[in-house]
């Protein structure tokens, strides 16, 4: 919600997550490297969906006072990463 009116604050938001995603990216590039990811699989792209599984969880998990969400997300999210 800050985001949406103050274009500074989405600018720094959006850095943030652009490094966070690069990190993860770097991360499952070398699960890839090491034969636990397909090797035809985009890993910007699963980071991507990887860091969208957390942050929702994290969100519902709140609104909802339990973790499972969370749980949930990135249990599936994983899964469907390593099969990939």
């Amino acid at each position: 919600e800050l985001a949406d009116n103050h274009p500074a604050m989405r600018e720094a938001l959006d850095s943030g997550f652009t490094q966070w995603r690069a990190l993860i990216a770097d991360a499952l590039s070398r699960l890839q490297d090491a034969g636990y990811i397909e090797s035809a699989a985009d890993t910007d792209e699963l980071a991507e969906l990887l860091l969208c599984a957390y942050e929702g969880g994290v969100l519902l998990s709140e609104v909802r006072g339990t973790v499972r969400p969370l749980e949930i997300a990135l249990t599936n999210t994983i899964e469907t990463i390593l099969a990939s």
